[in-house]
């Protein structure tokens, strides 16, 4: 009888090459769809059955890893679903926490540490952060997008108040990834290098992965870039007299807004000199320093980073 170790990972595929934990709004999407699929060495699992439908088993395993509260969650259920699928390393935003665009939270990074690690054992781990400066603002045009239609300051001083920009101070995520991993098996890097090929050069470098296919990624590329100054309060506009999400309708007129008007006149008015959107306050740096100083002077003393480079709070 083969009876399996409690220090033996439960994942029975081949190991992997990395995990990357994909902080949201950290360029994630471009390492997913840019970058790893054109590295030869590389391969990310499939969401889809060999017919091509959606395989909502593995899709369901998947969020639960990430999700799911002890109570009711099975990791060895997990570990056999992902063992029916072939790859060899894995990339996920929700790794540092899963929640919706309206309500997100980190509070779940811990336990999906853990559970990464009973599944797939000591693998490396590659996290992404990013100046939370641009990415709190980043954050308020996706909650416009989904339909909420105050102003940033009123939207960013009442998720101040209500805790809510503690999602992205990091030294809590990097050390859940330290105390599962080890501390040598985690490396973090940030966004604002990301779109560098001696960055990625140095992260395959660094993790043992052939370069390989690197010539034909795209660093130039911008996936789900926000949309320009007008645009943004265009949608605010529009989205006070329309259904949205945010208050419990999505009609026709916010599907068509959404999926394709604004994308067109957001080219129409960058090609006439509009600029990305910006957005400050009279208070607004206060609010980033007291939310996110202390953390950053951490990361640094965790990963070495230099965040002043790029201007961190």
């Amino acid at each position: 009888m083969n009876i399996m170790s409690a220090d033996q990972p439960l994942h029975r595929g081949p190991p992997l090459k990395f995990i990357h934990v994909g902080h949201h709004k950290c360029g994630s999407t471009f390492l997913q769809y840019e970058v790893l699929p054109k590295i030869h060495a590389l391969r990310q699992p499939s969401g889809k059955q060999p017919d091509g439908t959606s395989d909502l088993r593995f899709r369901r395993a998947w969020i639960s890893l990430a999700s799911q509260g002890d109570g009711g969650f099975d990791i060895e259920a997990v570990a056999r679903e992902f063992s029916r699928k072939d790859f060899n390393c894995l990339s996920n935003e929700a790794f540092s926490g899963y929640g919706s665009i309206a309500a997100a939270t980190g509070s779940h990074a811990p336990l999906a540490a853990q559970r990464l690690h009973r599944i797939f054992g000591d693998v490396p781990v590659l996290i992404v952060i990013r100046n939370q400066r641009s990415i709190v603002q980043s954050l308020y045009m996706d909650d416009v997008e989904y339909g909420y239609v105050a102003d940033f300051e009123a939207w960013a001083r009442h998720r101040h108040f209500h805790n809510m920009l503690d999602w992205f101070r990091y030294a809590p995520l990097i050390e859940a990834y330290q105390t599962a991993f080890g501390q040598q098996r985690v490396h973090v890097i940030t966004a604002e290098d990301l779109y560098r090929r001696e960055t990625i050069e140095a992260v395959l470098q660094r993790f043992d992965i052939p370069s390989d296919g690197l010539d034909a990624v795209d660093f130039g590329r911008r996936v789900n870039d926000s949309p320009c100054g007008p645009v943004v309060w265009l949608t605010r506009q529009l989205f006070r007299r329309i259904g949205t999400p945010a208050n419990m309708g999505r009609g026709m007129v916010y599907n068509f807004w959404i999926d394709h008007a604004r994308w067109t006149l957001d080219r129409l008015l960058r090609q006439a000199g509009a600029a990305r959107a910006e957005y400050n306050f009279l208070g607004y740096e206060d609010i980033l320093r007291e939310t996110f100083h202390a953390d950053n002077l951490r990361v640094t003393a965790l990963t070495g980073l230099d965040l002043t480079v790029h201007n961190y709070p």
